[in-house]
């Protein structure tokens, strides 16, 4: 079960953290953590148990690996958050506080996040799981320079520092788009939408028709597969099918392509960018 095994991985990674960074065993956090869910009841008795607390362990040594590469990079952490705000032309203010910075020799800057959930599986990103972190990182970067590290189980992801004013023109597109969400329903799917730009970089002659055929085939079911739309009450109710989505326009002017260009595309090609790096 994902859900089940998130909840678990979760705090293992949260106890192991805290050991690595006060600099006690990682290994007997491991254990000691599992002896915990051992003994909550949650792990099974027995063979079966054995099996469940090495499937829980198993990725824990290459994710802590790579925790340890990071550190080495950016050995200071920041004990201040970082206040981030910005009024938008919209009307929406994004006030906040970002933690989890460090520093490297340099003085730049970075966040360092570990992840419970995936971030890429069989070759493919999940990318609803890298929106809000996308958001954070745009965030980060109004007052200066900021890396985003990303680590997880399966796969880590780097955003690369950006220009202020371009990190401002995302933020302000995204803010705008949201209060214009709060008065009519948008027409983008986010798992649509990036199968939609996944397959327009892989098709040699950038063909809008297979771009097209994926994102349908993620938002509509099939038989061995539950679409998008089926996921949402609010895609199913307001488009049922890929064709009313994508055909869909607002009062505002808002459809599908363009707001998957406007959203999805730069983040897209952000963790693209840093994946050829």
């Amino acid at each position: 079960d994902g859900l089940q095994n998130w909840q678990l991985q979760d705090p293992l990674i949260a106890a192991q953290r805290h050991a690595v960074d006060h600099g006690q065993p990682r290994m007997e956090a491991l254990h000691n953590a599992l002896e915990r869910f051992q003994g909550q009841g949650v792990l099974a008795i027995g063979a079966f148990g054995e099996r469940m607390r090495e499937a829980l362990a198993e990725p824990m040594e290459p994710l802590f690996n790579d925790y340890a590469q990071a550190l080495e990079e950016w050995p200071m952490a920041l004990a201040e958050t970082l206040p981030v705000r910005l009024e938008s032309p919209c009307g929406l203010v994004l006030d906040d506080q970002l933690g989890e910075l460090r520093e490297n020799a340099d003085g730049q800057r970075c966040r360092l996040l570990l992840l419970s959930s995936s971030l890429i599986k069989n070759k493919q990103y999940h990318w609803h799981h890298l929106l809000r972190h996308w958001v954070a990182h745009l965030a980060g970067n109004l007052t200066g320079p900021m890396t985003t590290e990303l680590l997880s189980k399966a796969g880590n992801v780097t955003l690369e520092p950006l220009d202020a004013d371009i990190a401002r023109a995302h933020l302000e597109t995204q803010l705008a788009a949201y209060a214009r969400g709060l008065q009519t329903p948008l027409p983008l799917a986010p798992k649509a939408a990036f199968a939609w730009l996944t397959t327009l970089q892989k098709t040699k002659n950038n063909a809008p028709d297979d771009a097209y055929a994926a994102a349908e085939k993620i938002y509509e079911d099939s038989r061995y597969h539950t679409g998008e739309a089926s996921q949402s009450a609010y895609l199913s109710h307001q488009w049922p099918h890929f064709e009313t989505l994508y055909q869909a326009h607002t009062e505002h002017g808002d459809h599908f392509p363009g707001l998957m260009d406007a959203l999805y595309a730069p983040l897209f090609n952000a963790v693209k960018k840093g994946a050829d790096q």
